[in-house]
């Protein structure tokens, strides 16, 4: 009967349900969706999870999850992130990227919406009363590590949308490798000139910094409400036990890494789905294939300028072999009008994606690069073009260049029929391209430990462990003299310039002494 009860007691240990927070601010649908997956996979092992949303945007619109609990917050921002959004129209169209002003500016705002949230009492009440065992948050801000040290919420996960941001790696005292890791900004590949590499060590301090001065903005929110002696919220961000990166190591380009990282790319891709009778004729009608086109959630195909619309339906229309599925709002009048006469090109303003990518006789994929479509890409095998046009999207599509599954139009202000054309006949008439998107994808599919499974029993051993100094850098403690060694290499320098100094003097007075005697002799 002991033996009986004991065996139970470990059974109930082993199977423990956490109570889990997941923040998942409304910025975008896609990050939205990403945070939705890791909330329904510890559903699903057991836990209960609570999925708060303080709503920024109005265009992100989905909770991400269906089967988790719910706190969605209107934080009266919407208005102040609809302006900012409306600046990055020009912007993507321009094709200059977001520049460090333009993360800076986005950040502040962060700042802003999380001085909202923290006036929201009732709010900050309501969360902690479900005494969370851990909490999980993305990088795009701050404010997050804070409410959960204010919850006295013991122990949390940072969740990274994409590839490590340079801030990140500085608060968790990764190696710095600025000559071979592209910033997070960047169209560079590891493989960079001199003057690239410069660039890049230029821009990511010039990230690394930005995102301490944030951090200190966001601070400086949290002593307001609740005393000075709040911690430093770099400092918090730096001391959480785990960080799950939303990319796979086959993909991302290599940098040296610590323990606590661990890449969870591709959690929760579904399995493609039959498509519709509609869209099965469009599909299959195209006599090489056929290819779809989608710019994402954020870039609104519809607000780009008449010129760039003619010239995309211009470039489409030379592939008279293939179907082109072009997603677009239905209320494009002007791209409708564009594509009425061209028989290859199909307007849709929704499409099933990784249903689509996953049909033998669609060929290839030409996206914007945000992170989730190349990830979703990789998996269904095909090759890709991109047309980046904010944030790591430039990254992104020099990853795709660099790992041999696809080309690129460097950004949508080198968008022409000529360069799009040129693009779309590289991608479709060389085999290289879907040889490489194969092989990743076998690769991926054959990957020794399932993502999903790295997420849950990784979110388990944190929630029961809390933090995880075994984990930790002693890097972190090191001012930037230490880290670089340059407090030893600049000395050593020093005195080894003063003994080549010394050595050359002494020589010189031998040479002088000697030889100026001979010469004094022969007089």
């Amino acid at each position: 009967m002991i033996k009986t009860l004991l065996l139970f007691v470990a059974s109930l240990q082993v199977c423990a349900t956490y109570k889990i927070l997941v923040y998942s601010p409304g910025l975008s649908n896609s990050h939205l969706m990403f945070n939705g997956r890791i909330a329904d996979l510890l559903i699903k092992a057991g836990h209960d999870v609570l999925i708060y949303k303080p709503e920024l945007s109005a265009l992100a619109n989905k909770n991400g999850s269906d089967i988790a609990r719910m706190l969605v917050v209107d934080v009266g921002v919407k208005e102040k992130w609809a302006k900012t959004f409306e600046k990055y129209d020009d912007m993507i169209f321009k094709g200059s990227g977001m520049s460090l002003l333009d993360f800076l500016e986005f950040q502040k705002l962060t700042v802003e919406t999380c001085n909202a949230q923290l006036k929201r009492k009732d709010i900050m009440d309501i969360l902690r009363a479900e005494k969370f065992d851990l909490a999980i948050s993305e990088t795009m801000e701050f404010c997050s590590y804070g409410i959960f040290h204010h919850l006295n919420i013991p122990s949390n996960i940072v969740l990274s949308p994409g590839p490590l941001m340079d801030y990140m790696a500085d608060a968790f005292g990764f190696p710095a490798a600025a000559s071979h890791v592209p910033n997070i900004l960047a169209g560079f590949t590891d493989e960079m000139t001199y003057v690239e590499r410069a660039k890049n060590l230029l821009a990511s301090n010039a990230l690394t910094y930005m995102g301490t001065y944030v951090a200190s903005l966001t601070t400086k929110v949290f002593r307001n409400h609740f005393g000075n002696d709040f911690p430093e919220i770099y400092e918090l961000l730096g001391r959480s036990p785990l960080v799950l990166v939303n990319s796979v190591e086959i993909l991302d380009f290599t940098r040296p890494v610590l323990h606590k990282l661990v890449y969870i790319g591709g959690i929760g891709m579904n399995k493609p789905k039959p498509i519709t009778k509609k869209l099965t004729k469009i599909v299959e009608s195209g006599k090489k294939g056929t290819v779809l086109f989608s710019m994402g959630s954020v870039v609104k195909l519809h607000n780009a300028p008449l010129e760039m619309k003619s010239a995309i339906i211009q470039a489409l229309a030379k592939f008279e072999d293939y179907n082109f599925i072009v997603k677009t709002e239905s209320s494009d009048k002007e791209m409708a009008e564009l594509a009425s006469n061209v028989k290859n090109v199909f307007l849709e303003s929704w499409v099933p994606q990784v249903d689509l990518l996953g049909h033998p006789n669609v060929k290839a994929f030409v996206t914007h690069g945000g992170q989730n479509s190349i990830l979703e890409t990789v998996y269904a095998g095909k090759p890709v073009l991109t047309i980046p046009c904010f944030g790591d999207q430039f990254r992104n599509a020099a990853t795709v260049v660099r790992k041999g599954f696809g080309t690129r139009v460097p950004s949508m202000s080198a968008l022409t029929v000529d360069s799009l054309t040129a693009a779309l006949h590289d991608l479709l008439n060389n085999e290289k391209y879907e040889i490489s998107a194969r092989r990743l994808s076998s690769m991926l599919e054959k990957k020794p430990v399932k993502s999903e499974e790295l997420v849950v029993k990784w979110t388990e051993f944190v929630a029961e462990f809390k933090q995880l100094p075994e984990l930790e850098s002693y890097a972190r403690q090191l001012n930037f003299l230490q880290l670089t060694s340059l407090d030893i290499l600049a000395p050593f320098t020093l005195v080894l310039a003063l003994a080549l100094f010394v050595l050359y003097k002494v020589l010189h007075a031998l040479t002088r002494f000697f030889f100026g005697s001979s010469k004094l002799k022969k007089e």
